[in-house]
């Protein structure tokens, strides 16, 4: 049977098909650690073959709606983030809201507290009758890669691509053109000889785009001197960034506010006449630090 030209595929179909139970299917595809990969890479080549396409957000939040069609409560959906985001969704969080209401459900911002386990967070967000989650970074680095929540809960989607596991729906930043906007307020203030830096996990979840802007600006603009852009494996490797810094002759940076925290709390130095470009460091965030230079300020830089 062609299932392409029938009816749309339910997950129900894909289930019978794999000789497995829908929820089984529903696991596979999300690859959870409790399905064998045999198991999941079966799922997926009879889901490809059905012309099945798994949408998250569709299935839970209209499951959900089904079993709770008999309550006037609204679906909750929570803005996960910390609380050193909040500057970033000052404008976010409001409209989330406004927006969530148009549709008949309720928005709230749940702030992640550290020192809870992501299975207490679980618990908490469902006993706020939470079921569908926008998650941003929960902390200013990258030390959370693979919060255990039980996500088939709800239905996730991330602010970015800072979750290593599971892979997530995620809603990115253009942050090609971040970068070139850095590089014209570099020009557009004298700040000479820019370097790109970053870590290599960093870098990869972006796609490559801001590495890749920067190369590019260099080839548009041959006039305008740059240093060679220097990709580290962790932010340990501090005497490797003060190579970089000399050999380049580097004389301003542009790099993640926490990639570069994180190397002078590990010891780098940094020369007092060395200027900093930061894509991720809010204006509201810079009293508590002595970086000069171009800071983000919300979508605008």
């Amino acid at each position: 049977m062609n299932w392409k030209d029938q009816r749309p595929v339910t997950m129900r179909d894909l289930a019978k098909a794999a000789g497995v139970s829908p929820s089984t299917a529903s696991r596979a595809l999300r690859e959870a650690s409790n399905i064998s990969r045999a198991t999941q890479q079966r799922v997926k080549r009879i889901a490809n073959e059905m012309g099945y396409s798994l949408d998250p957000v569709k299935s839970v939040l209209s499951n959900y709606t089904r079993k709770s069609s008999q309550t006037t409560k609204p679906i909750g959906i929570a803005l996960v983030s910390s609380d050193l985001l909040l500057p970033h969704w000052s404008g976010v969080i409001p409209a989330a809201k406004a927006q969530a209401a148009k549709f008949g459900y309720s928005c709230i911002h749940y702030s992640w507290d550290p020192k809870l386990s992501s299975r207490e967070h679980s618990r908490i967000l469902k006993e706020k009758g939470i079921k569908g989650i926008i998650i941003g970074p929960v902390f200013n680095n990258l030390d959370l890669e693979e919060p255990d929540l039980d996500w088939d809960d709800f239905s996730v989607i991330s602010w970015g691509r800072f979750i290593a596991k599971p892979r997530l729906d995620c809603i990115l930043e253009n942050s090609f053109e971040s970068m070139r906007l850095a590089l014209d307020k570099c020009r557009e203030n004298g700040y000479e000889r820019p370097g790109f830096l970053n870590i290599r996990r960093n870098n990869n979840r972006s796609g490559l785009r801001p590495q890749a802007a920067f190369a590019t600006y260099s080839d548009l603009h041959p006039d305008f001197d740059t240093a060679k852009e220097l990709i580290i494996d962790d932010t340990k490797q501090c005497e490797q960034v003060s190579q970089w810094l000399r050999t380049e002759k580097v004389e301003t940076i542009i790099t993640n506010h926490f990639v570069l925290a994180e190397l002078v709390d590990n010891g780098l130095e940094l020369r007092g006449d060395l200027r900093i470009v930061t894509l991720d460091l809010h204006k509201s965030q810079t009293h508590n630090h002595k970086y000069s230079g171009v800071i983000r300020d919300d979508i605008h830089i």
